[in-house]
């Protein structure tokens, strides 16, 4: 349950900096905030979400943990849609997807070279 939590801290920590780099490049101020805002905002949820499946994992027969965890996940799903539903946040969004498929394509490729790689120290092994 930990290890979820901090691979589900991970994707969002990586929206986070998505969406902190994209107020740098906002000229207007406005929207500037609210990127920053939303930002502050996953971050928090997420930290808590963390602490929460922290403290169930420590209390599992804890009916207040447990409840605590499903609280605080509900609370980042609802964050993270807020935060997802802005034009800008998608354009970040595209980008973590070509991430995303760009390590895919190299994890593919390093695969087949390493079945190559295999088959090849099988034969003079032999």
């Amino acid at each position: 349950m930990v290890r979820q939590a901090k691979n589900l801290a991970e994707a969002t920590s990586a929206l986070v900096n998505a969406i902190r780099r994209e107020a740098e490049n906002e000229t207007d101020p406005d929207a500037r905030h609210r990127l920053l805002d939303a930002a502050k905002a996953l971050a928090d949820a997420t930290s808590k979400m963390v602490e929460a499946a922290k403290m169930a994992a420590k209390n599992p027969n804890d009916e207040n943990a447990e409840k605590n965890l499903r609280m605080a996940a509900e609370h980042l799903r609802a964050v993270t849609n807020a935060t997802a539903m802005s034009a800008m946040k998608k354009k970040a969004i595209k980008k973590l997807e070509m991430a995303a498929k760009q390590a895919s394509a190299v994890s593919t490729q390093l695969i087949a070279a390493a079945q190559g790689a295999g088959a090849s120290n099988r034969y003079c092994n032999d």
